[in-house]
């Protein structure tokens, strides 16, 4: 009977033991998460201008959603008889519906993005359709460039069937710049640098 309570008591001491461990183990786990990271990078401890910052990496799904919001802040009004959205799968499209006579014709662009030279992405025309119609890239694109006020940072090149989107001189705060490092819609590997 002796062996018996001593492997009772035995056996509580060791599980008393292990809860009060699985509660100290709750309470850090739960300490660290709800304290927040603190993160302090100073831009002027960069010894040259030009040194990445940070690398930003992201997925075509993440850029599509931020499209989606920015084209949701857009003046509408500006913009009668069309609606239109941008996205990002294998090219990159602009599609959408134009109202012309009270009846909806479907248009889209493809475009190819590629990384330029100066950390820019020239979207090189592939296909631009009305309805059934293909039309002609150096033409649209040329109403295009004639029609839309675009900011600085947008060129549209109709005789080259390109835009170029200069994003190094999209103005940053504190004189950041930022450059895309590589834009594979394929392997949905989208990386910028933010440099100074």
């Amino acid at each position: 009977m002796r062996g018996i309570q001593n492997w009772k008591r035995a056996f509580f001491v060791l599980l008393s033991t292990v809860l009060i461990m699985l509660g100290v183990i709750l309470v850090i786990v739960i300490r660290l998460l709800l304290t927040e990271p603190s993160i302090t990078v100073n831009p002027e401890e960069l010894e040259e201008k030009g040194e990445p910052f940070f690398t930003l990496s992201t997925s075509k799904k993440a850029i599509n959603t931020w499209i989606q919001e920015e084209l949701g802040e857009i003046d509408k009004t500006s913009v009668k008889n069309i609606n239109y959205e941008v996205i990002l799968e294998d090219f990159i499209y602009l599609r959408g519906n134009l109202i012309v006579f009270n009846r909806e014709i479907p248009f889209q662009m493809t475009f190819h993005p590629v990384v330029n030279e100066t950390g820019g992405l020239t979207l090189k025309e592939r296909e631009i359709s009305l309805g059934r119609l293909q039309l002609p890239g150096e033409l649209v694109l040329g109403l295009i460039a004639e029609q839309v006020v675009f900011p600085d940072w947008v060129n549209v090149r109709p005789d080259q069937h390109e835009i170029i989107v200069n994003v190094r001189d999209i103005k940053l705060e504190k004189g950041m710049q930022l450059t895309v490092k590589s834009f594979d819609l394929e392997k949905d590997q989208l990386e910028f640098l933010l440099t100074r």
